[in-house]
């Protein structure tokens, strides 16, 4: 989307260790746990989204949602940012796809098998929450190509424009 769309996205904090092929303020700021726990202090009143996932925080700042079109975030960041946000206009977009095609897409990213099995697990009910609680405006399969996502992205933005 970024690419394709120009659109730019938030870049939160994490407390996770950077995966191999990511970059530091280009995916997430990647800080220590001493780090995050001295922003979150700092910075308590600007905080307009987190979540944890295991023993990681993810978080951002409202002067980062602010320059940015769009913020990748799981169920638990979304319900924060409506809660601490709630005059922010926003569409909750659900990406979601087979569970054999995200643990391959997340080993193809560097993620090993037993991280992404804790992860996922961790994940799980939340993620059975938001879609049982439908808690998203809007939901796109992801079980294809990129090409293929985008094709949707493109045809979901020229039906859904006035939202979007």
């Amino acid at each position: 989307l970024q690419e394709k769309y120009g659109l730019v996205p938030v870049c939160s904090y994490t407390d996770r260790p950077m995966r191999p092929k990511e970059t530091d303020g280009k995916e997430h700021h990647f800080v220590s746990k001493k780090e995050a726990k001295k922003l979150l202090r700092k910075k308590a009143k600007c905080v307009i989204a987190y979540t944890e996932i295991g023993d990681h925080r993810y978080f951002a700042f409202r002067e980062d949602f602010e320059k940015a079109d769009i913020y990748i975030v799981d169920p638990t960041g979304v319900a924060y940012l409506k809660e601490k946000c709630p005059d922010v206009p926003m569409v909750a977009v659900y990406v979601t796809c087979r569970e054999d095609i995200a643990k391959k897409r997340a080993i193809l990213r560097g993620d090993k098998e037993k991280a992404y099995e804790e992860r996922s697990k961790a994940e799980k009910e939340q993620f059975y929450a938001f879609q049982k609680n439908q808690d998203y405006d809007i939901v796109i399969y992801n079980n294809g190509t990129k090409e293929m996502l985008l094709k949707n992205v493109k045809a979901l933005m020229r039906q859904k424009g006035d939202l979007l």
